[in-house]
């Protein structure tokens, strides 16, 4: 995030309207610079200027939000004697530049109206479709961080300040740890430590198991390449002994069925032998029970033919 502008009015002891703007000279290359003055000249205003655009929040206030009632009750932020303020800061991020405006004004009866706050993206001018209590979010997501981290990173306040200045040389580390929220990289380091020395236990483990290992030399392991070669070449010989058994198998499975069907072909030849035979007596039963009838039949045709010509003969002798 990079502060490109801020401008307010009647905000604390600095009354009426004004801008601070960082991108034109001398600020714009100033690198860093101090802001400095006696108690009461504005100096933290301007850091409450930028919070309380950005995140409806100061740091001398600890309300979580800026409200009517907190500014009524507090005293603070719109200056005495006036009805109006606003707070402008002007930003640019990794995704745009924008612009976040905090405002507050009395009504017709003297009483503070709810504070107003919007965000316009600068690229089309137009106000982003936000109610005024999610701009504070929305900020912190563009920004990247909350109103506590962002606190921490830039603003000391004068009180804590003091503190620190004031503390004993042993102690300042740890309130400078308070102050910024660092500790929790203290934490993070003695974590790490902890993990580190874990690891190297694990490791001396390790190589102390490593030493009871006896290495092979180079012959040794050569006759074990070799030993693998020869397995190799004993397994290739089983799997063709294996292919030629399941061949010889299939021949024995098909030779078996051949010779079931050879039997049962036998069986029905015999039973067509028996049929032939049966069918060759029945014939000859037939023809002797034919044969007779049939000579019988013939001696009795030979009869009848005499017997017609013995009547011709008679009727012949009649006649004559």
């Amino acid at each position: 995030m990079r502060i490109d502008k801020i401008s307010f009015k009647n905000i604390n002891s600095l009354q009426g309207e004004h801008a601070v703007d960082f991108s034109v000279d001398p600020l714009k290359n100033a690198g860093i610079f101090a802001i400095i003055g006696p108690t009461g000249s504005g100096k933290s205003t301007l850091l409450d200027v930028i919070t309380l655009a950005l995140y409806n929040q100061v740091p001398r206030i600890s309300a979580k939000s800026i409200s009517d009632t907190v500014v009524e009750a507090t005293g603070s932020i719109l200056t005495r004697n006036t009805d109006d303020a606003y707070a402008t800061i002007e930003y640019t991020t990794r995704t745009g530049s924008y612009i976040s405006t905090w405002s507050i004004r009395r009504n017709r009866n003297g009483k503070l109206v709810s504070p107003h706050m919007d965000l316009v993206d600068k690229k089309d001018g137009k106000a982003l479709d936000l109610k005024k209590s999610q701009v504070p979010g929305e900020n912190e997501r563009l920004i990247g961080l909350s109103y506590d981290q962002f606190v921490k990173s830039i603003i000391l306040s004068q009180g804590e300040f003091a503190k620190f200045l004031k503390a004993d040389k042993n102690d300042r580390g740890k309130l400078l740890e308070k102050i910024t929220g660092t500790g929790i990289y203290r934490q993070i380091g003695a974590a790490v430590y902890e993990r580190f020395k874990e690891m190297e236990k694990d490791i001396e483990g390790k190589a102390s198991k490593s030493e009871l290992i006896e290495l092979l030399t180079v012959e040794e392991i050569k006759e074990i390449h070799t030993q693998i070669e020869e397995a190799k070449k004993s397994i290739t010989k089983i799997d063709e002994s294996l292919t030629k058994i399941a061949e010889n198998k299939k021949i024995k499975e098909l030779i078996v069925e051949n010779t079931n069907q050879r039997k049962e072909i036998e069986q029905q030849n015999s039973r067509l032998k028996q049929l032939e035979i049966s069918l060759v007596q029945n014939l000859k039963n037939l023809d002797n029970y034919v044969n007779p009838r049939e000579n019988k039949l013939q001696s009795n045709r030979r009869n009848w033919i005499e017997l017609k010509r013995a009547k011709e003969g008679v009727e012949i002798f009649l006649n004559e």
